[in-house]
């Protein structure tokens, strides 16, 4: 939303901020467990790696990865990571979080979390877990902390990739993640496509209209220019 927390918008209306853990490293850093010299150890490295990929579940994969290459950033080979190698690792993290893809399946989730989040903010609200009301002093001196407590009334965005499905005329491969894909070029692949194009419309009309064009391609072909 805006600053004062009053609009909301998610879609081709709206550019979602992705975040820049350089921005938030003294905060960060003063939130891992450190060692008598200050620096962080890698007993604690992993545990302080999945509370702040459960901060910022975009970057969560790049994060995680820090685990497997703390070797790599540890220039001075301590066993542990001052506060320069931190940054090193803050900057590979930011290098590469990318924007997420504009794909249907990430418009309907952020829809579904933005549907959740403002219902969530109303029935708190209306619990007094939320102040009800706030002083135009406040509103007008930090609407940010207005935008602050309703941050932390809701869990940060996460997208689950579900795979890719492509069809072109009588063939289509899926990607369903994890190295598992799918190629084919028969009845079995266009079907396969229909039936998650048609799983996924909204409306009954729509399901119908789906079904009544399909027999129609069935019964006379895609060409009706003919008839």
């Amino acid at each position: 939303g805006i600053p004062d927390g009053s609009v909301y918008a998610l879609g081709d209306c709206a550019s979602i901020e992705h975040p820049h853990l350089l921005k938030h490293i003294s905060e960060l850093f003063d939130s891992a467990p450190r060692s008598k010299n200050n620096e962080i150890p890698r007993a604690e490295f992993s545990a302080f790696v999945r509370k702040v990929a459960a901060q910022y579940p975009i970057a969560a994969t790049h994060l995680q990865s820090l685990v497997d290459h703390f070797d790599q950033f540890d220039t001075d080979n301590s066993n542990t990571i001052c506060m320069d190698e931190f940054t090193h690792m803050l900057e590979f993290v930011d290098n590469k979080v990318t924007a997420l893809p504009a794909l249907a399946q990430v418009a309907n989730q952020e829809g579904v979390y933005l549907g959740r989040s403002l219902n969530r903010l109303a029935a708190m609200y209306a619990s007094n877990e939320l102040p009800a009301t706030v002083s135009s002093e406040l509103l007008n001196a930090a609407p940010h902390e207005i935008a602050q407590m309703e941050g932390n009334a809701i869990a940060p965005f996460t997208y689950h990739h579900r795979g890719t499905l492509a069809y072109l005329g009588r063939a289509a491969a899926a990607d369903f993640g994890e190295g598992k894909a799918y190629k084919g070029s028969n009845l079995v692949a266009k079907y396969l496509w229909r039936s998650v194009y048609w799983s996924q419309q909204v409306s009954l009309r729509t399901r119908i209209l789906l079904i009544m064009d399909w027999t129609k391609e069935l019964l006379f072909g895609r060409d009706l220019s003919r008839f």
